[in-house]
């Protein structure tokens, strides 16, 4: 279903009345506009606690692997190191979990989906179930705040056979307040090595360090060949960067089974 809510303006010179206002809302619902006397009663119906449906581990699963399929990567190479013909594959999966808390799924900007739906004991639930579903071998997780990471998910990831490194976008909020948006990649630890691991900030490299506004930030060498790979330094696209608290982070695995490395 595809709930719109139009907007438009329109003149009120003719009317005379500079107070009102000239925007005007229509609702749409399934491609019809509702009138005014039943938008009370769909907002109701909104606001009614969801029936959350009560499936088993097994049910769950079942309902995922028919919701998403994986695509497999045309003429990739699947044959082991010494060449026995067994296949060989590594599943990745990238998920934005949409942030735990007040600032993210619990507030005002989510309203359209319950907030029993929104709380992370329901969420978090959904998300184990993914993995067990899909089984990923490795897994990019978007949104994933310093204080979900450490307090609510990095211990129950475990026990289903992950490791990750997390990273922090915002380090002054990590240490005062620890719910900043964040990113981390998991992988099997019965399938991969870590090797070593490496979090690139992408301000860092598209502009030198200032003494006055980065006194808690640790800055790489500037490199000249940044200017040649980013272009100029006054561009748009090197100033947007300069102030965003994206993340790169790097990971050097090597497969148990085939002793191969990869980054």
């Amino acid at each position: 279903r595809v709930h719109l809510l139009l907007v438009t303006m329109g003149s009120n010179s003719s009317s005379g009345n500079a107070s009102k206002s000239p925007w005007t809302t229509t609702e749409i619902r399934d491609g019809k506009p509702v009138p005014s006397s039943n938008k009370s009663k769909t907002n109701k119906k909104q606001n009614k606690a969801p029936t959350i449906p009560k499936r088993s581990e097994s049910q769950w699963i079942e309902f995922y692997n028919n919701d998403r399929r994986f695509v497999a990567i045309p003429n990739a190479h699947t044959s082991d190191a010494n060449n026995t013909g067994t296949p060989l594959t590594v599943r990745v999966m990238t998920y934005n979990i949409l942030a735990d808390g007040r600032r993210y799924a619990l507030s005002d900007r989510h309203s359209y989906c319950n907030k029993q739906l929104r709380a992370w004991s329901y969420r978090f639930q959904c998300i184990k179930m993914q993995l067990m579903a899909y089984a990923p071998d490795i897994v990019c997780l978007q949104e994933t705040t310093p204080s979900t990471w450490k307090d609510k998910m990095q211990q129950p990831l475990q026990a289903m056979g992950y490791s990750g490194v997390h990273a922090v976008r915002d380090e002054f909020d990590a240490k005062h307040d620890g719910v900043a948006q964040s990113d981390c990649v998991i992988w099997k630890t019965d399938k991969f090595r870590l090797i070593k691991h490496k979090i690139l900030r992408l301000r860092q490299f598209v502009r030198k360090a200032k003494p006055d506004l980065d006194k808690d930030a640790t800055y790489p060498a500037y490199d000249a060949k940044y200017d040649e790979w980013l272009g100029d330094a006054k561009s748009m696209f090197r100033s947007f960067c300069a102030t965003c608290f994206d993340v790169v982070i790097v990971l050097h695995l090597q497969c148990k089974h085939t002793h191969k490395e990869f980054i």
